[in-house]
């Protein structure tokens, strides 16, 4: 039997170490072959796990603190996955025990029974799916069926005998009087409660009953019924053999024209057995099916209980927010099967550095959440320090290399919070602050971060409120022409007046619009009112280019090239009298999109500038594929002119290639004369700054017009 058994466990993918404090591990017996992929046998006796596996090498110290104690128990390291030399993928659980004096380590390859164990999550996702689908579709019958019979008892014109009607549904009916009385109920409301119908117990006020079941888990169903309110909901009822159910009960009420209920329609299901399934595949619905790790539910889950028990035992813990950067962008550049790919990959290596006993999931998405069992801070950014460098690896996913890296959130119990949903919010804020710095690091939550997330919270607030009372105007800028042209170009620039802080520039609400994606709805306004305002300008005799600034976020939206010509349409303004300043970071993500969307209005005979060209990616030959008809260069340029040699040579080299690719260059953030001498030898185009004109109202353009148009004469 004894010269069986090392057969035996090779055959079971069971791998027998020996541990060695000084010396490592020594494996008992034969070798699997999974093990020998992963850990090829360099000739020495001896293994050094922790050195091959940083999973290992964390679950190693839970293990020889096991070891040291001789402990009868074993403790599990739970699944995770590994890569062996050959680039596949194994499902391993390791698990630590004492035999006598010796300590082993046992690894199990349980990849098989994990694929089946796979399956059977998904078919039980299925069956969740299902049900979920059931229960909409009852809930979409319920409400019809209550709008049928509310129109049949409020028609003017009279109704055939209703209790017929009623009793060819399948869903229980009941209709009941003000007066606490039942009108009607059909044969399948006695079906549930298992009663005959000329049993009169049954007659009592069932809606009065079904009130008191439902009570504890929804409190205002009694408010709503007082009310005349329509309700829905599902809970628990008794029938008359005393075996409970799970109802889906909808709550109508039927009112005279004054306005007051004189009916109630109850319409309910049984649908215990669907709540029966449900809770069989509760389980399996706490396993996210992507990465294999426990979800969203086991989370919060898990959470709670952590809050009860380290409250009770007056400890702490951290909760570390995680959160991939750039996922997005893969997703949609190589595909949702890249997407997956590249979570299940992340997935395994915070897995795999994760220490036993602490808690990794995945939220959705491209979040992730690790509840660390850690007394003190620097620990937990330790924990944070080592998840970030496990990402390092470049992978490649059909023939394209990406390179992972996350940004991570840390908060407290108790110092940061002391429920469960609190803590999350600040470990959410301070993820956010660490992607406001620069994305791949770590930032601890603090009392600062939360300030300034409830300032720019009210910002946010005000900001609608300004789109709704129009608090914003536009400003303009003009833009001096050194050559000839009949027209007067100004740039748009939006101002806020704000009842208590006065005018607002776009530096101070911008940027929080930006990531509030409040910014679409102010560059739709801008785009309105620039238009209204120009031809203003038209009727004046000022024949004007208005240009206005779009955001990254506006023009990558669908809706964005209606809505502009919408405001044309709207204003009666001519397409070449609108010019569009686009950043160079709008074509960071999606170029070929952008490129498509400004080709589309440039053939509208609207003018498309690139704004700020020198801040961001510049590449000088990307220009000759953009659709673009302006250059405005970067006032950072400008600035150093004409002493900075740097700034010398690119600034004639961008107007040079510009000329040749049949585009015109305006330089902005022009102060002094010499500034102006330099560009106008360089045959710039335009120029923009305080020393001609700082931004100004709409109302003052008109009295400006003639200096305006002369400024060029004035400084030659």
């Amino acid at each position: 039997m004894s010269t069986l058994l090392p057969d035996v466990l090779c055959k079971l993918k069971i791998a027998v170490l020996e541990f060695e404090h000084e010396l490592g591990f020594k494996v008992v017996g034969s070798l699997p072959d999974w093990f020998q992929a992963m850990f090829p046998d360099d000739g020495a006796m001896w293994y050094d796990l922790a050195k091959r596996s940083p999973f290992l090498e964390n679950f190693l110290v839970d293990a020889r603190a096991h070891w040291e104690r001789h402990s009868e128990l074993p403790i599990d390291s739970g699944i995770w996955s590994e890569y062996d030399t050959g680039g596949n993928e194994h499902q391993l659980q390791a698990v630590a025990l004492s035999l006598g004096e010796k300590p082993v380590l046992v690894i199990t390859d349980i990849s098989d029974s994990f694929a089946e164990q796979h399956r059977v999550y998904q078919r039980a996702r299925d069956i969740a799916l299902e049900n979920e689908k059931l229960m909409l579709e009852l809930n979409r019958q319920q409400r019809e069926l209550q709008s049928v019979i509310a129109n049949k008892l409020a028609s003017p014109v009279p109704q055939p005998n209703l209790q017929e009607t009623i009793e060819h549904y399948s869903s229980a009916i009941l209709i009941h009087n003000t007066d606490g009385h039942s009108n009607l109920m059909n044969r399948a409301l006695h079906n549930i409660y298992y009663h005959d119908s000329e049993n009169s117990s049954l007659t009592h006020s069932v809606l009065d009953t079904w009130i008191t079941e439902a009570q504890n888990a929804y409190p205002e169903l009694e408010l709503a019924v007082a009310n005349g309110a329509y309700w829905e909901g599902d809970f628990t009822t008794t029938d008359l053999n005393g075996i409970k159910k799970r109802i889906r009960l909808s709550l109508g009420p039927i009112k005279s024209s004054t306005g007051q209920v004189t009916q109630y329609i109850c319409i309910a299901n049984d649908i215990s057995t669907i709540c029966r399934n449900t809770l069989e595949v509760e389980a399996a619905n706490e396993l996210d099916l992507t990465t294999h790790l426990p979800n969203r539910h086991y989370f919060w889950k898990q959470m709670t209980n952590q809050v009860e028990i380290s409250a009770l035992n007056q400890t702490s813990f951290a909760l570390l927010y995680i959160d991939l950067d750039h996922f997005k962008r893969v997703n949609e550049s190589l595909g949702h099967h890249a997407g997956d790919y590249l979570l299940s990959t992340f997935a395994a290596r915070l897995n795999n550095n994760v220490k036993q006993g602490d808690i990794l999931v995945h939220l959705g998405g491209d979040e992730f959440a690790v509840i660390a069992n850690v007394d003190h801070r620097q620990k937990a950014e330790t924990i944070a320090r080592r998840l970030l460098d496990a990402l390092d690896p470049v992978i490649t996913i059909d023939n394209t290399q990406v390179t992972l890296s996350a940004t991570i959130g840390i908060a407290f119990f108790p110092d940061d919070g002391s429920d469960a949903t609190t803590l999350m919010k600040h470990a959410d804020l301070a993820m956010f602050h660490a992607k406001e710095l620069g994305r791949n690091q770590y930032q601890h939550f603090n009392a600062q971060i939360h300030s300034q997330f409830l300032n720019r919270l009210t910002l946010e607030n005000d900001i609608d409120t300004a789109l709704s009372e129009d608090q914003f105007e536009l400003y303009y800028q003009p833009q001096v022409c050194l050559g000839h042209e009949p027209f007067l170009r100004l740039e748009a620039l939006i101002r806020w007046h704000h009842p208590e802080h006065g005018l607002i520039t776009p530096a101070h609400f911008m940027p929080i619009a930006e990531k509030s994606g409040q910014i679409i709805e102010i560059g739709d306004w801008v785009t309105r009112e620039a238009c209204r305002q120009a031809v203003i300008f038209s009727e004046k005799q000022i024949n004007v280019v208005v240009a206005i600034n779009v955001s990254a976020h506006q023009v990558r939206r669908s809706d964005f090239v209606p809505n502009v010509l919408a405001a044309l349409h709207a204003s009666s303004l001519p397409p070449k009298h609108l010019e569009l300043e686009i950043t160079e970071t709008s074509f960071l993500e999606d170029m070929e999109s952008v490129i498509a969307t400004l080709t589309e209005l440039r053939a509208k005979g609207i003018t498309i500038s690139i704004d700020d060209f020198g801040s961001g990616f510049s590449s000088l030959s990307y220009l000759k594929s953009l659709p673009v008809d302006h250059i405005k260069l970067d006032q950072g340029f400008v600035r150093e002119l004409p002493n900075h040699e740097e700034s010398k040579a690119i600034t004639v080299s961008v107007i040079r290639l510009a000329h040749e690719l049949n585009m015109k260059v305006v330089a902005e953030g022009v102060e002094t004369e010499a500034q102006l001498q330099f560009l106008r030898g360089q045959q710039c185009d335009y120029v923009q700054g305080f020393l001609f004109f700082k931004p100004m109202a709409a109302g003052r353009i008109p009295d400006l017009f003639d200096s305006i148009r002369n400024a060029n004469i004035n400084y030659h």
